[in-house]
């Protein structure tokens, strides 16, 4: 298969794992996918002319943009009463989130202590240093993008990269 065509079957997987969100019975990866498609379809690989379907179907999205719309269909469906278990979504190779415990050891090893983290609240103005403080005490998650990520990250003086490293090292504890 050519780029295009993987490319296609990708997008695929995660415009169906968008319809999947409620369930928490998402495709984990583009062989999964596949191999659902063709027990589905009673086949035993998927042909080319599939393939060029999918990939035409979905021209006109891209795999980071759809990435982003699980995302947020992820994080929509986690707030909800009753959610699933549900995988925490990766855009561009880096985790939208991860549990709190993770971000503070994945932290730990980086040299980032507790208190270096609470002096960056100490010194945020009111409300948003109230918010920051329940959102390290009592969220269980902590998503990448947040408002205590980027303040912390800023008063580190860590870069977009260096966060993204610290989500990808904390998704692993």
């Amino acid at each position: 298969m050519n780029q295009t065509q993987l490319d296609g079957i990708t997008k695929a997987r995660i415009v169906a794992n968008l319809a999947r969100v409620s369930t928490g019975n998402l495709h984990a990866d583009d062989a999964a996918y596949v191999a659902f498609v063709c027990a589905s379809a009673g086949l035993e690989t998927l042909p080319d002319y599939a393939a060029d379907s999918y990939a035409a179907q979905f021209a006109g999205k891209t795999i980071h943009d759809l990435e982003v719309e699980l995302a947020a269909a992820i994080d929509a469906a986690r707030d909800k009463p009753n959610a699933p278990d549900l995988p925490a979504p990766v855009v561009d190779g880096v985790p939208t989130s991860v549990e709190m415990v993770q971000a503070r050891l994945a932290l730990l090893d980086y040299g980032v202590t507790a208190a270096m983290v609470e002096g960056v609240m100490d010194a945020t103005p009111e409300p948003e240093r109230t918010i920051a403080r329940i959102e390290w005490e009592f969220r269980p998650r902590v998503r990448r993008h947040s408002a205590l990520v980027l303040a912390v990250g800023a008063a580190l003086s860590l870069d977009e990269a260096q966060i993204d490293a610290l989500f990808v090292a904390a998704a692993a504890k």
